[in-house]
């Protein structure tokens, strides 16, 4: 491309050296000029002057890196002192928004001075140039171009893609491994086989060339090569200071002083050297000393007290990253000893085979970079006690994902990662293995699966059924999978539909049943599609409004099934509902491309809580399918309660995933129809009133001091909210409760009491409390709303672990200690001169609907309620608590707003009867049943509840 001539300028009497370029390079020159110009760095190579075809340009007198390292690896402390340099010229550099693109040990020179940075030539630079031993010029399409040296280019510079600075990050991550190992990081054979490693291999551990490297480092450098640019580092200047500490700790044990240049630059007779030498040895460790004891005091007096504090505030990933800080100074420090206990666990990671590459990253901040953690085997590895996400990559393997939940302490579903990691070759496309080998709570395995392992309340009294291995899709089927299907005659080719249409009590012929599948122009396709086609850039989105039977023969058509429930709760980790329903799409103004929220089971499916509702295999009596995990227009703890449909609705919110069995279809006991024994209230009587006036003495409680507080208050446009506490009615418990002020009216206010859906029990924290946009409305209409924290419930939680009702004195207990709760709730509005004591209302949604058949029997100072979705649960329960005894015994006007197709509390069984048995009088009941299942439309909820709230309670004001 040029000759570079070392010469000399006369005028200021210094060698320099100049580049001339050949003719068709004068432009890449220009670049390079302007470049190297608009830097001004102590480690990048200076510009003095520039011609039509030359640059003159500092002379550097030293050897290349790239020489250096042929001699062997450098030492740590030589790898760590040119990184730094380097590291700081790059982030000169990046601020200036020039990208170098050509970063590799032949463009960094060593001089007595430093490091120094060369070769500008390729910084931001489009054309098209001749490759030459080192340097790769690829074109891959018209107009895209590939320019850099091979093993040390970014994969997205070998796609042809725009290079920033995070490819110079994977670069210097490369130029790390070398110098540290001597060998280079990607290099093969061939260009072939080496731009194939780039993009898809891992670099030999470091281990196998060098012993030694510091933990630190090695993240450092894996972090730098990962192959997403999006999982490195954002920019040099969170690398450099990073490297800093490296070096500072690696120097810590010594005391700095270079013992050679001593001897060398003495000119003291021999006999004083080795006091100099003790004196200046002992000046350097009192320096470090006075340093380390600054830092080990500010561990003591301010780390260790914002652990504590961190910790009791429950931010416990914040409070390990302090603790790692501080241990580097206090390692022993009793108070930290005991610290670790409350914030990490302490695990072994094994994988078949060995090897894998293992990286974590909290489960809440999906968006920050992986941590490499180590390769398997990892042996008692300390990590924080938080919900985490996982990674496994291997080459040749798929890249595997897990996710752990901490629940009371402990990780879940084990403490100890055990990872079957799957060929590629052998892996089909996009769909994850369940594997036998996962352990569930030892000694039981995924082999056979307790149904109160299924995390899906109801099922608890179902046997154990043997699942074995299987696959099931990584996301929902997408519109342009389902297109496919449509295209290749999914709708014409009978071969596909497999199962009998059955309607309305009679067998629909073929031809009958595929006129109910249309689209909403008529055309075969799902009812949510127009002229057999999904809307313009859904390709990625759920495909949705289709039935069972459709979802059936897609999935024949793809050689797979529908899951049965066992497969598909086991896959979507219900029981980590706490973590997973957060992260979902509930609650959202439509279903979203697949992939796009942060859910995770732990298996690694996608969206399984939210988005969008997914059919499975079992019939659920009277011809209905399940259909699980809770759509994006439904409450969150649909994630956790089963629904059933007609196999021939085709609602928006439904779609569907698949899974592959060993067999062609879902095998055994898992694919048999599931009906859960229901009670038939229409056979039972209320008891007598006199021995309920026995059952409700059981819910007294003496009105002894409250000693309120109010913990917190905050304010937004429309409400001011107080997190309140007050003395439970029963032992030294505190109910905590959130109280809503409205800003647009005036006191006093009328009261709204609330009564929260069964994720309450699920949850661990109310600091942003779930159901608003259930109830905010009311606070926006002038009212007041009180949220009281029942027990068992949030940070009140013990061993309740499902809203059904059961025979046992848990159960009853619970009941008891709600109505309590309730009372003291009320107890405290009327301490509040801002509340109206009269106007007191009680709204319950699902769990909390339920208990209004039973609380308001208990409290006389409510005037109304209005419940949503709610009915009579079909589990038994002791007669003191059993809903069919107080529903009677309801005397306050009540509206019910229900869904047709409410699985949960169907309508013929436990709807139906919980209004019949209410005592309120006919003309002050009012039950509203929607086309819907367990959910009902917003605007009709709001409509609904303030004309009924307005009517017995009177416009507020």
């Amino acid at each position: 491309m040029g000759e570079v001539y070392k010469a000399r300028d006369t005028r200021l009497d210094r060698e320099v050296a100049i580049k001339v370029a050949a003719e068709r390079f004068s432009q890449r020159f220009e670049s390079e000029a302007h470049a190297i110009a608009a830097l001004n760095h102590p480690h990048i190579c200076a510009l003095h002057d520039v011609g039509p075809n030359f640059l003159v340009m500092e002379y550097i007198e030293g050897e290349t890196l790239a020489d250096r390292i042929r001699k062997g690896p450098l030492s740590l402390d030589e790898a760590l002192k040119i990184g730094v340099e380097v590291a700081g010229a790059l982030d000169a550099a990046h601020r200036k928004g020039i990208v170098h693109r050509d970063l590799k040990p032949g463009n960094i020179m060593l001089t007595q001075a430093g490091a120094k940075l060369l070769d500008f030539g390729l910084a931001k630079y489009r054309r098209p140039v001749a490759a030459d031993d080192e340097t790769l010029t690829m074109a891959l399409t018209e107009g895209a171009q590939v320019v850099g040296t091979l093993p040390y280019m970014s994969p997205e510079q070998l796609g042809g893609k725009e290079a920033d600075a995070r490819s110079d990050i994977f670069a210097f991550g490369a130029v790390l491994y070398e110098m540290l190992t001597g060998q280079r990081t990607f290099q093969r054979q061939s260009p072939i086989d080496t731009i194939a490693a780039v993009g898809r291999e891992e670099p030999k551990p470091l281990d196998d060339f060098v012993k030694g490297v510091p933990d630190d480092l090695e993240r450092i450098i894996w972090r730098c090569l990962r192959k997403h640019p999006e999982e490195r580092y954002a920019s040099m200047s969170e690398i450099e200071p990073e490297l800093e500490d490296c070096r500072a700790r690696a120097s810590e044990p010594v005391s700095g002083i270079n013992l050679r240049v001593l001897f060398r630059q003495s000119k003291r007779p021999r006999v004083a050297i080795p006091v100099l030498i003790i004196l200046l040895a002992l000046g350097s460790i009192s320096a470090w000393w006075l340093q380390h004891s600054s830092k080990a005091r500010w561990a003591r007096t301010q780390a260790l007290p914002q652990i504590a504090q961190l910790i009791e505030h429950e931010k416990l990933g914040e409070a390990y990253a302090l603790a790692v800080e501080a241990e580097r100074y206090i390692p022993n420090d009793p108070m930290l000893g005991k610290f670790w206990t409350a914030i990490s666990w302490s695990g072994s990671i094994h994988t078949i085979p060995p090897g894998v590459s293992v990286f974590r990253r909290n489960y809440n901040a999906p968006d920050s970079a992986w941590e490499l953690v180590g390769r398997s085997p990892i042996e008692r590895r300390r990590m924080p006690l938080v919900d985490s996400q996982w990674k496994f990559e291997l080459t040749g393997f798929t890249t595997t994902e897990r996710f752990t939940v901490v629940l009371w302490g402990d990780v879940l579903p084990s403490s100890s990662l055990s990872v079957v990691m799957d060929e590629e070759a052998k892996t089909p496309a996009g769909m994850i293995h369940q594997t036998d080998r996962f352990v569930w709570e030892a000694p039981a395995s995924l082999q056979t699966t307790p149904a109160d392992l299924l995390g899906l309340p109801g099922f608890e009294d179902l046997q154990e059924v043997l699942l074995g291995d299987y696959w099931i899709d990584r996301y929902e089927v997408t519109n342009q999978q389902f297109k496919e299907f449509l295209d290749r005659g999914g709708y014409r080719n009978q071969q596909y539909w497999k199962h009998e249409f059955r309607k309305d009590g009679r067998t629909l012929s073929w031809t009958e049943a595929m006129t109910l599948f249309r689209d909403a122009t008529g055309r075969p396709g799902p009812a949510t599609w127009e002229q057999g086609d999904y809307r313009r850039g859904q390709e990625d989105f759920p495909v949705s409004g289709v039935s069972w039977y459709e979802a059936a023969a897609y999935a024949e058509f793809a050689g797979k099934s529908l899951p049965t429930i066992y497969h598909w709760a086991t896959a979507a980790s219900p029981w980590a509902s706490a973590s997973i329903v957060p992260a979902s799409n509930f609650a959202g103004q439509g279903p979203a491309r697949v992939g796009s929220y942060r859910s995770i089971s732990w298996f690694g499916a996608h969206d399984m809580g939210g988005n969008v509702k997914e059919w499975c295999w079992n019939e659920a009596g009277s011809g209905r399918r399940f259909v699980l995990g809770g759509a994006w227009d439904e409450p969150a703890y649909m994630f956790n309660d089963a629904d059933a449909r007609s196999p021939f609705e085709r609602s928006a919110n439904i779609g569907f995933r698949c899974a592959k069995y060993r067999s062609t279809g879902p095998a055994g006991k898992a694919a048999e129809p599931l009906t859960l024994q229901a009670r038939n209230f229409s056979r039972e009587k209320p008891v007598s009133e006199a021995l309920f006036r026995v059952y409700k003495s059981l819910y007294s409680y003496d009105k002894t001091p409250l000693h309120a507080a109010v913990e917190s208050a905050e304010e937004t446009a429309d409400w001011k909210r107080e997190k309140v506490t007050f003395a439970a009615a029963y032992g030294n418990e505190r109910v905590i409760a959130y109280l809503f002020l409205p800003k647009k009216s005036q006191p006093p206010f009328q009261a709204v009491v609330r009564f929260p859906g069964s994720e309450a029990i699920d949850l661990r924290s109310s600091t942003n409390l779930p159901e608003m946009e259930q109830f905010d409305f009311v606070i926006k209409s002038g009212r007041a709303v009180l949220f009281p924290v029942y027990k068992g419930t949030f940070e009140r939680g013990d061993d309740l672990k499902s809203d059904y009702p059961n025979l046992t004195s848990s159960w009853r207990d619970h009941i008891i200690a709600w109505s309590k709760d309730l009372g003291r709730s009320i107890d405290y509005l009327e301490t509040r001169p801002e509340i109206d004591r009269n106007k007191l209302a009680y709204q319950g949604l699902s769990w909390g609907g339920a208990m209004g058949s039973v609380l308001p029997a208990l409290e006389d100072r409510i005037k109304v309620c209005v419940l949503i979705v709610p009915g009579f649960n079909l589990q038994r329960s002791l007669p003191e608590v059993d809903e069919l005894n107080f529903a009677p015994r309801v005397k306050v006007p009540v509206l019910m707003l229900n869904g047709r197709f409410d699985f949960f509390y169907p309508v013929e069984t436990s709807q139906e009867p919980m209004f019949r048995l209410l005592g309120t009088p006919k003309q002050h009941k009012r039950r509203v049943v929607y086309e819907t299942g367990h959910n009902i439309p917003r605007n009709e909820l709001i409509k609904e509840t303030l004309d009924w709230l307005d009517r017995y309670l009177g416009p507020a004001k």
